[in-house]
């Protein structure tokens, strides 16, 4: 143990928690749904799973803190991503996730919850697409146990710090939005002549000097792609333009996800040609988007979800596709004319019909010129964004090692250490299991009811409020099991659960169903 700070140990995690997954019961979201239907907010409990909460339901089965652990379903092998998550107060829980309680004088929720979520599961977790953690492998997770006190401090320090990572990503959050509307308020300023009115000051110049066209005088060519293109998918050949291609937040082609064409040679192949000042605009779905392409990308053409208009004038064409984007101006005016209840969409008709307002030509390259250095400096800030958002991701796991390695807070020499912490709370185990068995009971009592804390058969049952439970899920649920576990696989307590699942189906009380001859279901019947 030489590489633990002083007074930890390395311990299996079945001997610092209680284990409850016994208690669990299963129900499907159909049966809750019949459950929760008509009840009010008030009368329902969270009902959880392997990540967190998945539903409500009418009734709970813990009302303790506990801490959770995927048993499936889980990003096991992510270290960025919680695998264990904690609960308080009146909940269910169904069998995707495992129970834990930590063990009061021996190990702290908190401090437990975040080891659970730093441990490497790699060598616990079996299946391919879908990892399981069983209960025989995570009873086996060897756990980094500090002293009690040292571990409180650590859990102390951990929440203070684990807030603070929090309020960081809640500001970080807010950054692309604000971005977002600082590049609408641009183009807004640039297509309604407020960005640049200084410079019109300057050379004795108004606004009455833009000129309003029509889309159709602007664009002599406007067309759309064809629908049969699919035809000639190919694993290499000509760019294929998709919707995808397109961003709002950019005039640029997004070229990272292409598919590719071999397309046919002829006019109709000819006609969705793309070529160097075109400009893109998608038309259906999420409509608005808009591209110019100022740079030769070689053959390339589009399909029916976009509009090519090609101008023919002096027009600037990356000044056309600021306006087109631009909420002020050409946004607003294809939203306006989208058409379609279910599906969004333009025709080429609505292009045409569009109004732009246009400055001189000096004045476009202006405003081409300060648009692009805004955006630059939205770019800069949003690379800086990206960065410390990796940044504060990489904290918490940070946090974690370092609080395992000892590194978080200081020790304390007089803290009790866990080999002792451990070796007292199993003698007090012991103790108090000579005591448990050493008291009277008869033989029938024994066998019938070995354990008297224990939920009969049939209120197990009538509790799950109609669902249908497998025997080895009612001998889980009723707490038989843990029962078997603590006395060793005792054979009279398996014999007393069928006895007494015997004497409950002869009664009426359960129900015994074979749907498919294979496989054995029970039901609660309420007399």
């Amino acid at each position: 143990m030489s590489d633990m700070p002083i007074g930890w140990i390395k311990t299996p995690l079945e001997t610092v928690v209680e284990i409850l997954d016994s208690r669990r019961i299963p129900i499907n979201a159909r049966e809750r749904e019949k459950r929760i239907a008509g009840k009010k907010q008030e009368e329902l409990y969270p009902y959880y799973g392997a990540t967190g909460q998945v539903g409500y339901i009418d009734d709970y089965i813990f009302e303790e803190p506990l801490i959770l652990l995927g048993e499936d379903g889980v990003p096991f092998l992510d270290p960025m991503r919680p695998k264990a998550y904690l609960v308080d107060g009146k909940c269910w829980v169904n069998n995707h996730a495992h129970v834990l309680k930590a063990i009061d004088g021996l190990s702290d929720r908190l401090y437990l919850c975040a080891f659970l979520n730093v441990y490497d599961y790699g060598e616990k977790v079996t299946g391919t697409t879908r990892l399981k953690l069983t209960q025989e492998a995570m009873r086996t997770i060897q756990v980094s146990l500090a002293p009690f006190n040292e571990q409180k401090r650590i859990a102390e320090r951990l929440d203070v710090l684990f807030a603070r990572v929090d309020s960081c990503q809640s500001h970080l959050a807010h950054v692309p939005q604000i971005l977002k509307k600082f590049r609408q308020s641009v183009l807004a300023a640039a297509t309604s002549g407020r960005l640049t009115e200084n410079w019109r000051e300057e050379r004795g110049l108004s606004i009455d000097n833009w000129d309003t066209k029509t889309g159709k005088e602007i664009f002599p060519f406007i067309t759309s792609g064809s629908r049969w293109w699919a035809r000639y998918y190919s694993d290499s050949g000509a760019i294929f333009i998709r919707v995808g291609n397109l961003d709002h937040d950019t005039i640029e082609l997004d070229l990272r996800n292409i598919q590719y064409v071999k397309p046919p040679d002829d006019a109709e192949g000819k006609r969705t040609r793309v070529q160097v000042g075109d400009i893109l605009i998608s038309i259906t779905a999420d409509i608005g988007m808009v591209a110019y392409l100022e740079n030769d990308i070689g053959e390339a053409y589009i399909n029916q979800h976009i509009c090519l208009a090609r101008q023919t004038g002096d027009y600037i064409g990356e000044f056309l596709a600021y306006y087109l984007t631009s909420p002020g101006g050409g946004l607003s005016q294809l939203t306006k004319a989208q058409r379609g209840v279910t599906k969004a969409g333009l025709t080429l008709g609505d292009i045409k019909e569009l109004t732009i307002q246009i400055p001189t030509t000096e004045e476009q390259i202006e405003i081409v010129r300060r648009v692009k250095k805004l955006f630059a400096y939205a770019e800069h800030l949003e690379a800086r964004y990206r960065s410390a958002t990796e940044q504060v991701e990489k904290l918490t796991p940070s946090l974690l090692v370092k609080a395992y390695l000892g590194e978080l807070v200081e020790q304390d020499p007089n803290d009790e250490p866990a080999e002792k912490l451990i070796q007292r709370m199993l003698e007090v185990r012991r103790l108090e299991e000579v005591r448990r068995k050493a008291e009277p009971r008869s033989k029938k009592e024994k066998k019938m009811n070995p354990d008297q804390s224990r939920q009969p058969l049939h209120k197990t049952l009538m509790a799950s409020k109609g669902a249908r439970l497998t025997p080895e899920q009612l001998f889980s649920a009723s707490g038989y099991e843990a029962s078997f576990r603590e006395e060793n696989n005792n054979q009279e307590i398996l014999d007393a659960f069928y006895e007494e699942l015997r004497s409950e189906i002869q009664k009426g009380r359960i129900r015994e169903e074979r749907p498919n001859n294979k496989m054995i279901y029970l039901t609660g019947v309420k007399l």
